[in-house]
């Protein structure tokens, strides 16, 4: 069973986020469980490198840790991505604690609200993940038409079968990209340890994140207590 989490930067329009957020969950292979990443209760602003993570923040960091892979799915606002997505992957990585993002098998697309695609936001995206280790699949990019008066009905299921299809695309190449990671995460020999040993470490770049301790409670505002 594979498990991939969801994060959608967000949209302008609540209810066709949530129609979207809804047809990639059903569009997900048979074997594959697609979760939704939660981000709302992070601090709104830049991780700090002089105090502990707070409580919010690992856990957050579990929720990423806890996937087999990703799928990141962002809106063009201002030539970039939305700056609380921005933020989400900025607490996930490694700025402040252990690194979630390293390694993690991880899907891209850009989404459209029936005007022209824009790719300026999924090439901010792929750099922001990249600088976080993420392992990203490469070119080609995507970008998801949804548009809100005909791609979904007065109840949210989709019409427009040419997003559906998207959508499946995306979730298979998701499902395989966590498969084929997952399947190269061998055990390496210990540096220094004779072989006859057989002595292994596995890589595995989340241990970290779930063995970290609870950290401090965020901050309601400003700079969090020595």
């Amino acid at each position: 069973m594979t498990t991939l989490g969801l994060l959608i930067g967000s949209l302008p329009l609540a209810r066709t986020q949530r129609h979207l957020a809804h047809l990639l969950q059903d569009a997900a292979p048979a074997g594959t469980t697609i979760v939704e990443l939660d981000p709302h209760a992070l601090p709104q602003h830049a991780p700090y490198e002089d105090v502990p993570a707070p409580a919010d923040a690992l856990a957050w960091k579990r929720q990423v840790a806890e996937v087999d892979g990703i799928i990141v799915v962002t809106p063009t606002i201002e030539r970039s991505i939305p700056g609380a997505l921005k933020n989400a992957i900025d607490w996930a990585g490694g700025t402040a604690g252990p690194n979630a993002l390293a390694g993690k098998p991880t899907i891209i697309a850009g989404v459209s609200l029936g005007s022209l695609p824009r790719f300026a936001s999924i090439q901010h995206l792929r750099g922001v993940l990249g600088d976080h280790g993420a392992a990203l699949r490469s070119q080609p990019e995507v970008v998801l038409f949804a548009d809100p008066h005909t791609s979904f009905d007065a109840e949210g299921k989709p019409t427009d079968p040419d997003l559906v299809a998207e959508a499946a695309q995306l979730v298979s190449a998701a499902a395989g990209l966590a498969a084929h990671e997952r399947r190269a995460r061998i055990a390496t020999p210990v540096t220094g340890v004779p072989a006859v040993a057989s002595a292994t470490r596995t890589i595995d770049p989340v241990t970290e994140v779930l063995a970290a301790a609870p950290g401090p409670q965020s901050p309601a505002v400003g700079i969090p207590a020595a």
